[in-house]
């Protein structure tokens, strides 16, 4: 008897772990550049599969077989950890800013310049060397917008399929880790005023960090449009400049540098600095002015800007900023960017100076 049933378990054993998939399932609708509408069962028998696990903590696993070569790559926000859960409003990867999460599905000879995107990671588990052992993604890509046609599909790299494990809730109140601005204490409806990334119910500090971009229609640098930049947006973070002055820089989705300095490499304090030129090429005598990003930047500017709030520490790193500022590319008679930015501003600050607006 103990033999026998030792067979039988030997079997049930065996088969389980022959019941590993592998394998890559589109559906590609009609004008989608990727798949150009048409349906993949990409597997085992027509290809291999190769895992890649990079630095940044997300995955790409390869296809190369009978159809071509395709790859999808998954990754978590701020180079966290993956885990199981939903991740909406990815763009692309390795282009995604640093506080939302990328994606790219791409081979054949294409992939999208930009795309919007979501998935879901049902499963997935590493060894303790960080290698991926198991992967489950469900996945839709548009290339360009959310308007465009959609690639979707799963991804199932070594899986035993369903049922899979939960999704972690570490506070129970029914919001994914993946998606939850606080996941150690219940916020349910995702509070976030500063909109900072951290939800009000475990923010222990309210602080204003943001800049505003207002284009007139004609300027080269905001291309005519009105943008806000938050720190759920991607990191801002602000340094003392090699002329005194400050540089505030974001990186999301685009870049953006606003360098502010006063005349004579003075340092910079509050106050009206009028005939700015393009930092950092001005003259001894004029303040230094620069916006750029997006890949656009002004040859030469005239500008203004006011500094309302500047605080730096005993090792010169800037503690609060805040600045509004006009520019105009080339010469004061071009289409003018206006704006505002702030970091660190005292919450006291703005409540005082929205009262009196």
């Amino acid at each position: 008897m103990k033999v026998i049933l030792f067979f039988v378990f030997s079997i049930v054993f065996t088969n389980h772990a022959i019941s590993q998939t592998t394998s890559l399932v589109m559906v590609s609708e009609s004008g989608d550049y990727i798949g150009q509408g048409q349906t993949y069962d990409l597997n085992e028998s027509n290809g291999t599969f190769t895992p890649y696990v990079n630095n940044d903590g997300s995955v790409r696993i390869a296809y190369n077989g009978d159809a071509g070569y395709f790859s999808v790559t998954v990754g978590p926000k701020d180079a966290q950890s993956l885990i199981i859960g939903p991740y909406p409003n990815a763009t692309r990867y390795p282009f995604n800013s640093p506080t939302t999460p990328g994606f790219n599905a791409s081979g054949f000879g294409r992939g999208c310049n930009t795309s919007e995107s979501s998935f879901d990671v049902l499963d997935v588990e590493f060894d303790t060397n960080n290698e991926l052992l198991t992967l489950v993604v469900d996945f839709e890509q548009h290339c360009g917008d959310l308007n465009d046609p959609a690639l979707t599909g799963t991804l199932m790299f070594n899986s035993m399929g369903a049922p899979y494990p939960p999704i972690p809730d570490d506070d129970s109140d029914t919001i994914a880790n993946t998606i939850d601005n606080c996941i150690l204490i219940p916020n349910l409806n995702q509070a976030d005023v500063d909109l900072d990334g951290i939800g009000d119910a475990c923010d222990d500090h309210f602080t204003d960090t943001n800049f505003v971009l207002d284009s007139e229609v004609g300027d080269y640098i905001g291309q005519g449009e009105y943008q806000e930049f938050y720190l759920i947006d991607g990191h801002i973070t602000a340094s003392k400049n090699y002329d005194n002055g400050v540089t505030v820089q974001f990186e999301g989705r685009d870049s953006w540098t606003l360098s502010f300095a006063a005349p004579g490499d003075a340092v910079l304090s509050p106050g009206i600095y009028n005939n700015a030129t393009r930092f950092p090429f001005q003259e001894v005598t004029e303040p230094g002015l620069s916006v750029s990003g997006a890949g656009r930047g002004c040859n030469t500017l005239d500008g203004s800007f006011e500094v309302t709030k500047i605080v730096f520490d005993n090792n010169d790193e800037v503690q609060e900023f805040a600045a509004s500022f006009e520019q105009h590319c080339t010469n004061s008679s071009n289409p003018a960017l206006y704006g505002l930015v702030n970091f660190n501003r005292d919450p006291i600050d703005l409540i005082f100076v929205d009262d009196f607006e």
